[in-house]
């Protein structure tokens, strides 16, 4: 029996679907499928897909490849190397690896990919401010992500910080890269919900306390050309802020922004939880 399959290209990104076909030249029943990450060694379950009346099966591997990627971290875990093993019932084998990028397209279209030897930047240009510390990623040949700083002076725009409040932010793009943003303003918020109180004793009332909650709002006016910016920082699953010259993780809120070909500047605001490892509260759990 001879099996093949049609995921002819390389460099998916796993935020679109990812879809091809297998097919046996003889009758089979199923195929079983079992992915490897081979840039962290993490593996699948194996699970079946059953065939039509073509000995052919349709599989969407999308949701399977982005559980054996690492978490995103700030560094350049965010493309990976994978096995894909395809077995027939008869116990027919093959496999063959495909580089994988987190990353994706605004498209109803599937199975989107990247070209490798490219820069993995969502402007044209790269804005820079003084005194705030800004990388580039690249993607190589084989389709890792390395961290270079900008050798290109006439690729760079230089930005003048406005204010004295303002916040600098650091976030994972679609392209699979790091982008940077000065925003010019922000204001920190705390809400403190109270969790009830409960009769301890004769005419003895115990508070249990509050349970605290921590939130960013930052400012800016983008203009028209960094538009993308505002795009993937919303949706973006690795944030970061610059704060006492170090990255510290937030986490983005519901936000949102309204795109209008029209405006030369976007005028924004958005949300962000800040993951204190505060608990002010008289509750505790074993």
């Amino acid at each position: 029996m001879i099996l093949s399959h049609d995921l002819n290209l390389n460099g998916y990104l796993i935020n679109n679907e990812i879809w091809f076909n297998i097919t046996a030249d003889l009758p089979v029943v199923y195929f079983k499928v079992f992915l490897q990450n081979l840039s962290n060694g993490k593996t699948s379950t194996s699970f079946i897909s059953y065939t039509d009346a073509n000995n052919s099966s349709k599989v969407n591997i999308q949701s399977v490849v982005k559980s054996l990627f690492d978490v995103p971290n700030g560094t350049d875990n965010n493309a990976s190397q994978v096995r894909i093993t395809i077995t027939s019932n008869d116990g027919t084998s093959i496999n063959f690896t495909k580089a994988f990028v987190r990353g994706g397209l605004r498209t109803n279209e599937i199975n989107q990919n990247t070209t490798p030897n490219k820069r993995l930047r969502i402007s044209q240009n790269i804005p820079v401010w003084l005194g705030f510390p800004v990388t580039e990623s690249f993607l190589n040949p084989d389709y890792s992500i390395t961290t270079n700083e900008i050798l290109n002076i006439s690729e760079i725009e230089y930005k003048r910080s406005k204010g004295c409040n303002n916040i600098y932010v650091k976030f994972l793009n679609q392209m699979g890269g790091y982008s940077y943003w000065v925003f010019e303003s922000y204001s920190e918020k705390e809400t403190g919900t109270n969790l009830g109180s409960l009769i301890s004793g004769v005419n003895s009332l115990l508070d249990l306390g509050s349970e605290s909650i921590s939130s960013l709002e930052v400012f800016s006016k983008i203009p028209k050309e960094y538009k993308q910016y505002a795009k993937d920082f919303i949706v973006s699953p690795d944030v970061y802020v610059y704060q006492n010259a170090n990255w510290k993780k937030v986490i983005t809120k519901n936000n949102s922004i309204e795109v209008d070909n029209i405006k030369k500047v976007y005028s924004v605001n958005f949300n962000l939880s800040l993951e204190y490892r505060f608990n002010p509260s008289l509750l505790w759990s074993n």
